[in-house]
This record gives structure tokens, C-alpha cells and sequence, in this order.
């Protein structure tokens, strides 16, 4: 199958999900942040962007749909490259249901009578949807949905955002005590890194893209920047529009819809809670959409000389895994500190393949020095922003660097078992990659 241009663009903004972003993730960075909240958002991509550029460098020379793996590959060997994609695997694993955790909880308080019946069909039609991502596939359809939901996110946001300046709010905005050398405020930043994690995936349909590597890169730069314009503008928008109700937006989301209800009539939360659901599911979809493309690449380069998981089995595992996560959180923690809790356990293990593909453009003496230097940079930032996260104790936060440790565990001791099976085969895979 080949992609055109744009829908190369849409399917890197799509796995971002920017009306979900700003229903799910600004009252998060607004909770750590406070009225810095659009200063996090702006470090936030600064950050995220210069750790995508080693993406940006090895994607032109490694014509490769694994991605991640094949760049960890480049330099840093055979085991760090199965380390990288299961990392990757893994936490894409979280990120389904954590999206049906937030929109089922956001439907759930919006809808005040809403009851135990009303909240199972939620989880069933949501659900449905992600089971018609693999029919969607087959029948050549899954990137055009993807590309016209897009399109209506932006226009949406957009909108949204601009009606927030022009009815901004007059009352003053409550001073949160933060600065830029406290665990909250990283803490922002960390899950403002996270907004625009999905950008990327573009380059899990390199081998189906049909078009030039320069082409593809533009695409990925092109879809970042257009998320990080908009998301820092919703962000602005939002501060300026709340004012005063900022501290309670930031303890519950759903309040933002009581006030837009107020402000600008019955209508515009509806249409904003059917954004979120759309956005919702195209986040699902993109993401699935990449994660299948990655792993059958990851399956087909990587793990060629070993047993694997077909793809169909794959998907299965994929949704036993997702309903399990769902079923257990409802029983546990309850669904938004669940989200609480993935989100940024997501957002970690993407900091932690990042960190492992800038050290391999760093390591590697087949780029120049100023390119390699990009990737140092890459790797101080990212590290900057994870160890300033850690110094938050919050309960929600151990429990968070509970579930990121069982990932790392369970990557390593899978990439131990994998590489028995490689044990004279390091060398020759190695020249294949980076031939």
C-alpha cells in the first residue's frame, strides 16, 4: 500500500490525538504546572522535538519500518535493538486502554445520570471500534479515517481555542507555587513530552510509504510542528479563558465543560465531548495502525531467525491484554488515576527509547560530528527531564515508577531469552541493518 503526503501527516498527528491531549493531558500539566502551563507546554515540544531529530537523521539512511529497533541497532547492537522495540511494544500496549479509561471516565462525570448499564455500553461501542481497526486495515481504509478526523481535530481545536481568547476570562488567575527546579514542574514536562509522542509513528510505514526518505522526514516534521503550534495555543487559551478556575480545572477536567456550557451555550460541550471521542478512536487507530506495522517489521528484521507471534495472534493478545488493564483499574485505583498513573509510565518508557536512540546517533562514527551532537543534546534534555520528574514523591508517582520498573524488567529478561536464540547470528544481522 502506498501513502501519499498527507496521509503520512495525518497518521504521525493522529497517534498524537490533540483533542484528547487537551481534554486529558493539559489538565494534567495544569495540576503540576498551574498558570506555567503553557511555559511546560513550550519546553515540553522544544524537548520532544530535538529528541525526534535523531529519528529525522536515521530515518534517512535506514529505510527500515521497525524503526526504533533499527536505529538502536545502528550502533549500540543487536541486544540493545530487541530492548528498544519490546520497551516500545510494551508501552504501546498501555496506551489503548488508557484512552478508554479517560473518555469512559470524562463521559461517566459529564453525564450526571449516567449509571453502571449506561457506562458497559460505553466500554462495548469503544471497544467495538477498536475491534474494526483490523477490517478497517484489510479493506484499505484505516489511513483515510485517520486522515479525515484529523483534519476535523484541527479545525476543531482551533476554533475552540480562538473562542477561548476572544471570551476570556476577566478574574484574576490564582498564583500555583511552582518553579522550574521543583518535581512538579517536570513532572508537566514529562507528560507534555507525552502529547506529542505519536508523532513519529510515520516511520513504522517506511517500506509502504512509496515515497523518498526527504519526503517522509518533511512529513514527520511537518506533523510536529503543526502539533506543537496547536497545542500551545490551546494551552494559552485555555489559561487566559479559565483565569481564576484554573486550580479547580486542574483537579477535574469535566469542569471546563460545565464552564464553556455557561459561557458559550449547551452545544459547545457536546461538540467538544464528540471531539474527544472521535479524537479518542483515531488515536486508537493511528496507534494500532503504527504498533501492527512496527511489530511486523520488528518480526520480519529482527526476530527473523527465531519463533514469533504471528500478527493475527498478536492483535489477540493485544485486546486480552488491553481488557485486562481496563477490568483491573475499574476494580483497583479507579479510572482517572489509572490514566494518572499510564500516562506517565508511557511517557518514561518513551523517554527511555528516545534516550537509547540519541546515544546510538551519538555512538555512531558514520555521522558527522554536528549531527552526532544532536544526538548528546537529545539525550541531556530527555535525561534532564526524567530525573527532574523523579524528584516528586506523590503516592500516584511510586506506584508510577512501580509499573515503569516491571516494564523495564520484563523487557530485559525478554531480551535475554530472545538473544539465546541469536547467539551466532550477532554479526550477520548487524551488517544487514546497517548496510
Amino acid at each position: 500500500m502506498n501513502f501519499s503526503f498527507r496521509q503520512l501527516t495525518f497518521q504521525s498527528f493522529g497517534s498524537v490525538g490533540p483533542a484528547l491531549n487537551f481534554v486529558a493531558l493539559l489538565p494534567l500539566i495544569a495540576y503540576f504546572s498551574g498558570t506555567m502551563m503553557t511555559l511546560v507546554v513550550v519546553i515540553a515540544f522544544l524537548i520532544s522535538f530535538i529528541s525526534f531529530m535523531p529519528i529525522i537523521f536515521f530515518s534517512s539512511r535506514i529505510s527500515d519500518g521497525s524503526g526504533y529497533s533499527a536505529y538502536a541497532m545502528y550502533s549500540l547492537g543487536l541486544r540493545v535493538a530487541i530492548f528498544t522495540g519490546l520497551v516500545y511494544i510494551m508501552y504501546s500496549f498501555l496506551v489503548i486502554p488508557n484512552i478508554i479509561m479517560f473518555s469512559s471516565f470524562f463521559v461517566q462525570s459529564f453525564i450526571i445520570s449516567v449509571n453502571k448499564i449506561f457506562l458497559d455500553l460505553i466500554f462495548a461501542a469503544i471497544l467495538l471500534l477498536l475491534l474494526a481497526f483490523p477490517l478497517l486495515k484489510r479493506r484499505n481504509l484505516a489511513i483515510s479515517v485517520i486522515t479525515a478526523i484529523g483534519m476535523i481535530e484541527i479545525l476543531g481545536i482551533l476554533v475552540l481555542s480562538i473562542a477561548m481568547i476572544i471570551m476570556r476570562s476577566h478574574s484574576a488567575v490564582s498564583t500555583v507555587s511552582t518553579s522550574v527546579f521543583s518535581g512538579n514542574f517536570w513532572e508537566g514536562v514529562l507528560i507534555g513530552v507525552l502529547m506529542f509522542s505519536g508523532s513519529g509513528s510515520g516511520i513504522f510505514l517506511f517500506n509502504r510509504s512509496g515515497v523518498p526518505s526527504s519526503r517522509l522526514n518533511r512529513t514527520l516534521i511537518v506533523s510536529y510542528i503543526i502539533t506543537g503550534i496547536i497545542m500551545i495555543f490551546a494551552a494559552y487559551a485555555l489559561t487566559v479563558f479559565l483565569g481564576s478556575n484554573i486550580n479547580s480545572y486542574s483537579l477535574n477536567p469535566v469542569i471546563l465543560l460545565k464552564i464553556l456550557g455557561s459561557d458559550m451555550g449547551s452545544i459547545v460541550p457536546l461538540l467538544l465531548l464528540a471531539l474527544l471521542l472521535l479524537s479518542s478512536y483515531n488515536l486508537m487507530l493511528s496507534y494500532s495502525h503504527a504498533l501492527m506495522n512496527m511489530y511486523e517489521n520488528f518480526q520480519g528484521r529482527i526476530l527473523r531467525k527465531i519463533k514469533y507471534v504471528k500478527s493475527g495472534k498478536f492483535i489477540t493478545i493485544l485486546l486480552a491484554v488491553d481488557v485486562s488493564i481496563i477490568l483491573i483499574s475499574r476494580s483497583t485505583i479507579g479510572f482517572y488515576n489509572a490514566f494518572v498513573v499510564i500516562a506517565e509510565v508511557v511517557s518514561l518508557s518513551y523517554v527511555i527509547v528516545h534516550l537509547i536512540v540519541g546515544i546510538s546517533l551519538f555512538n555512531s562514527s558514520k555521522f558527522s560530528r554536528g549531527i552526532r551532537s544532536v544526538g548528546l543534546l537529545s539525550v541531556t534534555l530527555l535525561f534532564i527531564a526524567m530525573i527532574g520528574s523523579l524528584i516528586n514523591s506523590s503516592s500516584l508517582f511510586y506506584l508510577t515508577i512501580l509499573s515503569f520498573i516491571i516494564i523495564i524488567l520484563i523487557s530485559i529478561f525478554g531480551t535475554i531469552h530472545i538473544s539465546k536464540d541469536y547467539a551466532m547470528e550477532d554479526n550477520v544481522i548487524e551488517n544487514t541493518i546497517s548496510s
